[in-house]
């Protein structure tokens, strides 16, 4: 079951899946994943040149309340370990170029492919993991397209100034963040002692 790699997992598979299918007009581009500072940076490197890129933005991570109450889970020695935490990873997908009609082609590009894997599996997570068998074989990532209302895209992009690149937004729902601390079960209380009269020292 997935642990606490499981975000860095999820992203890193999100860039791998678009660095390797890019066509061959965008083989050169680089994609990387990006700190909100990234966006100023890659228009500076845009500037005086027709180099571009895609990028990928975790800007969000919330609790998925749908599966919040999950039972606690059983590791594979017998031990009950507490319950997993689900949580959804808020992305915003970008491309830059200093050609305008280019850079709208990558991005309808990149929603495309993203859109064509909307169910990342087990075995490809676990293929651009940073560890070893971070998700189970019976385990997937459904990744879904979130488009957000204008006041809450004006509101990222507030954050993101001085400027506003071309994207979308997608949520990767309920990543499940494993623990590894055990959960101690107890015998029922069969019979309660009342010990009148005994004096305490």
């Amino acid at each position: 079951m997935a642990g606490t790699n499981a975000i860095a997992t999820v992203s890193k598979t999100l860039q791998g899946l678009l660095a390797e299918a890019r066509p061959a007009a965008f083989a050169e581009l680089p994609v990387a994943l990006l700190r909100p500072a990234d966006f100023d940076n890659a228009y500076k490197d845009v500037k005086d040149a027709t180099d571009g890129g895609f990028g990928l933005l975790l800007h969000r991570v919330t609790i998925n309340t749908a599966r919040r109450s999950l039972p606690p889970r059983t590791a594979p020695d017998g031990t009950r370990l507490r319950p997993s935490l689900p949580v959804d990873l808020h992305y915003l997908l970008v491309s830059w170029h200093k050609d305008v009609e280019t850079s709208q082609m990558m991005l309808g590009w990149a929603m495309r492919q993203v859109e064509d894997v909307p169910l990342l599996p087990a075995s490809l997570l676990n293929h651009y993991a940073p560890a070893s068998d971070v998700f189970a074989d019976n385990e997937g990532v459904e990744v879904v397209c979130d488009p957000l209302q204008i006041a809450d895209w004006l509101g990222l992009w507030d954050k993101l100034k001085p400027h506003l690149v071309i994207g979308m937004t997608y949520v990767a729902r309920a990543v499940l963040l494993d623990s590894s601390v055990p959960l101690h079960s107890y015998a029922p209380v069969l019979e309660r002692v009342f010990p009148v009269g005994e004096v305490t020292p």
